[in-house]
């Protein structure tokens, strides 16, 4: 049960503020719910897109909670719903892991699981941490900014600002879409207290228009994240359609380290029985576009051993410099065109020849010094 902050619609006292003394309300705030253990959040998000006489208009609702924060017991719920795809999806989410399905009727379908070295529960379901955004953006675009006002609402205080789209930019990176062909933008962002310090509210609405050929063109966006029952949430208890989920039933696992992200089906072994974790692709999630620098494929997912590797898991994307293969795996992948690829195998010998351009060392041949596999003199 979410229980909504006392803040109301019925603005109060609203008067100029000087940016410095705004960015310490602020910045007060922010650090106060940052450090929380714990809390439930209310997402939503408004658009609306104009051509002329045509529009179309979309929303979402998302509700989050999330327990032991920062600690080994980490746990959080979601569910998200939006009105336009009418696609709802559920998540379940650990410190190293976590699940996502459709929602279809009364079932969860479609599952996929994550395990990562980096989960960050309020990102991966809204695009966004609030937590992590650029705070001395906000402080530059407070001291810039034509208009910056505190107010009440209800038992909270508030600070909205004036922004620009490349303020915008600024502070909340990737998760904000800009539209450089209109030139004509109209925003602000804000941040609510409640009488206890902590933030309990913080979103921004934006306008974006041009007129072409005589037609009006405007895109519209509305973002509010609402932070209730802060450092007062449950321990969140996996979900039955995670714990009588089944190996065969995931669609895909991805595993996740090092900025690094590891394709995985779940099949029956080419070279020994039983089923387990067959690499179909791999690639860098800095930058998509270019080689993976590193990669380690580990030896067991979630208890689950990996036993396979696609021939073409690297040549049909943009392919590895250096690998390190785990001992269940005793043959070598094709390389990516125009790619040197140095493999360090954990096994004893390679049941195949190695691909042509591939130098490859058994595990008497090498050694990790200081965290780098490195080949014995």
């Amino acid at each position: 049960m979410l229980v909504l902050v006392s803040c109301d619609d019925k603005k109060t006292n609203e008067k100029a503020v000087e940016p410095a003394t705004a960015w310490e309300e602020i910045q007060e705030g922010f650090d106060k719910t940052a450090g929380a253990s714990g809390y439930e959040v209310e997402f939503k998000t408004k658009s609306k897109s104009t051509f002329g006489e045509y529009s179309s208009e979309d929303s979402a609702t998302y509700n989050i909670s999330l327990y032991g924060i920062g600690t080994d017991s980490f746990r959080a719920s979601a569910v998200t719903n939006n009105s336009e795809t009418l696609t709802k999806k559920s998540y379940y989410f650990e410190a190293d892991k976590f699940y996502v399905a459709d929602i279809e009727g009364e079932k969860n379908t479609t599952p996929y699981l994550y395990v990562s070295d980096d989960v960050d529960a309020l990102k991966e379901v809204t695009g966004l941490n609030v937590f992590k955004i650029n705070t001395e953006a906000v402080k530059t675009a407070l001291e810039s900014s034509k208009s910056v006002v505190e107010g009440e609402e209800g038992d909270c205080k508030y600070i909205k600002f004036a922004m620009t789209s490349q303020n915008a930019v600024d502070i909340l990176g990737d998760s904000y879409q800009i539209y450089n062909d209109m030139k004509d933008f109209d925003g602000y962002m804000f941040f609510y207290t409640n009488s206890e310090g902590y933030l309990v509210k913080f979103g921004y609405d934006s306008n974006y228009a041009e007129t072409y050929e005589g037609e009006k063109t405007a895109v519209e966006l509305s973002v509010e994240y609402n932070f209730m029952n802060i450092n007062k949430a449950t321990e969140i208890a996996a979900p039955g359609w995670v714990t009588k989920l089944a190996p065969e039933e995931i669609d895909t696992v991805y595993y996740i380290k090092d900025k690094v992200r590891y394709s995985f089906l779940y099949e029956p072994s080419e070279n020994s029985s039983g089923y387990g974790y067959k690499l179909y692709w791999i690639e860098s999630m800095v930058d998509k576009d270019k080689v993976v620098e590193y990669a380690q494929i580990p030896e067991e997912i979630n208890g689950i051993k990996v036993v396979d590797i696609s021939r073409t898991a690297f040549s049909f994307g943009k392919g590895v410099k250096v690998l390190v293969l785990p001992q269940t795996i005793s043959y070598v992948a094709y390389p990516a065109e125009g790619v040197e690829m140095t493999v360090f195998s954990k096994c004893e010998e390679f049941t195949e020849n190695v691909p042509e351009g591939v130098k490859a060392y058994t595990a008497q041949e090498w050694d990790f010094i200081d965290g780098v596999p490195t080949v014995k003199k």
